[in-house]
């Protein structure tokens, strides 16, 4: 509802009869685009090609043919941030955190995720909401707001944006209208509507995993256990016939394989453990020979015993036993594989197994002769 004088927030969708480009939605475009080239530059985004690629064409058989031939163009990166957060801006920019995508099990999910993105894209959201903010606040101006935007590791980036609602979060109606609009583009295209709640149970599991008291992934109106119910009875009201299809979960796994191990990194690095352990159990599972989650098992082990992070009440005593037992089991699996020998050797170090540590670390150097860390390593071995 609007009142005279004031911007209007009853635009068409993109593709609808009517729909043409306004010009502050054009100066909107022209921030995104702005800020879209300087983030993607910052060092933040994944780098994997082949990644995007999958990201991008999942997309596009997601939308309709109207949507495919409009102004607007949809283009998905990945950001190297283990929290899980999504967000698109009114260009069609979307940017998807690597945590989110390593929380996640198929592409029926992940199709559940991009179409309730697009929405808030092709429904115009960000305009929407731009000008009822712009109506009910007199000290916001139509062509400069400051957005403060989530990046990186906890980071943040001050930049200025028209779009302040397209990374802060919607409100509850434009939540729940690209929540809906999200699930039916999924069904549409024969995905397991099932599967759509359980982003945001995996979300939900997340915050209370990691103690998080404002998750940011859609906004927190409404919040994450509004949305679980509100996907449930989207789910019980289809037939029967309806209420499963594809999840396409192997190409998936493939495809998000290398991002998953990346997240595990940054897990360990901010010292988000129960997510760090809950990627590595899930990538023990799914490739069980590799011994790179092994290696990354070991890694938790060792790093939780030794962070500084307050955690709850937790029997410590066995993680360098476990850490051991990880690092045996990556070697075994595959015996070049040198950053688990160098795991094993710290760990013998702390427990004052010396000759072993010593043993563990030239071994080390005989698998990977040219390690950064050589000159401490030699250092040791020398003492």
């Amino acid at each position: 509802m609007t009142v005279s004088g004031c911007a209007t927030v009853n635009v068409p969708n993109v593709a609808q009869e009517g729909y043409s480009v306004a010009d502050d939605e054009r100066r909107m475009f022209k921030r995104a685009d702005e800020f879209a080239e300087e983030f993607d530059a910052s060092g933040h985004i994944h780098q994997d090609q082949e990644l995007e690629q999958y990201l991008n064409d999942l997309s596009q058989s997601l939308l309709s043919e109207q949507q495919k031939v409009s102004e607007i163009k949809i283009g998905v990166k990945v950001v190297n941030d283990p929290s899980l957060n999504a967000a698109s801006l009114p260009n069609g920019r979307i940017y998807i955190h690597s945590g989110m995508l390593a929380a996640m099990d198929n592409e029926a999910q992940l199709a559940a995720l991009l179409g309730h993105e697009m929405t808030h894209v092709f429904n115009r959201h960000a305009l929407k909401q731009f000008r009822s903010l712009i109506n009910k606040t007199a000290f916001m101006s139509a062509t400069s707001m400051v957005a403060a935007v989530a990046v990186g590791n906890g980071g943040a980036a001050l930049v200025q944006l028209g779009v302040a609602s397209s990374i802060y979060g919607y409100s509850q109606e434009v939540e729940y209208e690209a929540d809906e609009a999200g699930f039916q583009m999924t069904l549409a295209n024969g995905y397991d509507p099932r599967e759509s709640v359980k982003v945001f149970e995996h979300l939900k599991l997340n915050i209370e995993e990691e103690e998080i008291k404002q998750p940011f992934f859609f906004s927190t109106h409404p919040n994450v256990v509004s949305r679980v119910k509100k996907y449930t009875k989207l789910v019980e009201v289809l037939p029967a016939e309806k209420q499963s299809g594809t999840l396409n979960t192997e190409e998936f796994q493939a495809k998000v394989k290398a991002v998953v191990v990346n997240n595990i990194r940054l897990c360990l690095q901010t010292g988000m453990f129960k997510t760090a352990e809950r990627n590595i159990e899930k990538f023990v599972q799914t490739y069980p020979q590799e011994a790179t989650g092994f290696y990354y098992k070991g890694e938790l082990y060792r790093q939780r015993q030794d962070h500084g992070k307050k955690e709850k009440k937790r029997d410590k005593a066995p993680d360098y036993g476990e850490a051991l037992k990880a690092y045996e089991q990556a070697v075994n699996l595959d015996d070049g594989f040198a950053l688990a020998y160098r795991g094993k050797g710290q760990i013998l170090q702390k427990k004052g197994m010396l000759d072993e540590a010593r043993a563990s670390f030239r071994k080390y150097l005989e698998v990977n002769p040219q390690a950064d860390d050589k000159e401490y390593i030699e250092q040791f071995l020398k003492s």
